[in-house]
């Protein structure tokens, strides 16, 4: 939020420091603790490697937002369209031809035997595959933030479709 060797804040955040000016810390700890609540409610959590067995944790959240100046979103927009364009060709090719363990850069047992691979979907195109949300022209950077929230939701719609479709 603060930049150079003044302390001043950056354009693009003077709005959020005004309101954190405003705002008591007591204020934004409620805040916070709200978001947790409504994320448990509404299952939005994941499980977390070496947590207990079944011991679920919410998506981290800061209720801070990161404000980007467009010219910094342009350039972030870019790198992050191509990861997008990236994985949405990775997950063709997983559930199509599997090109890329022909060549030799993943064994395919690593994507067959993958828990989350979803072997009823080989080689069909589903309106719900690739399962990127995101496309080469995304217009806000809210649908690449909920990228991973949106890829499982979109998994598990898949994998319902799956079920009642027999």
């Amino acid at each position: 939020m603060n930049s150079g060797t003044d302390g001043s804040v950056r354009p693009p955040y003077r709005g959020v420091a005004d309101w954190l000016d405003r705002t008591s810390p007591e204020r934004v700890a409620a805040t916070r603790r709200e978001v947790d609540l409504f994320y448990r409610r509404h299952g939005i959590t994941f499980g977390a490697y070496g947590a207990t067995d079944g011991q679920e944790t919410t998506i981290p959240f800061d209720i801070i937002p990161r404000v980007i100046a467009w010219d910094e979103w342009e350039y972030l927009h870019k790198g992050l369209s191509q990861r997008v364009r990236t994985l949405n060709a990775f997950l063709a090719d997983a559930y199509g031809q599997r090109e890329i363990c022909r060549a030799g850069i993943i064994p395919e047992e690593q994507i067959l035997m993958n828990a989350e691979f979803v072997a009823m979907a080989q080689g069909l195109a589903l309106p719900c595959m690739p399962i990127s949300p995101a496309s080469t022209s995304c217009a806000s950077a809210r649908r690449i933030s909920t990228f991973s929230r949106t890829m499982c939701a979109r998994r598990r719609a898949c994998r319902t479709y799956w079920r009642t479709a027999k």
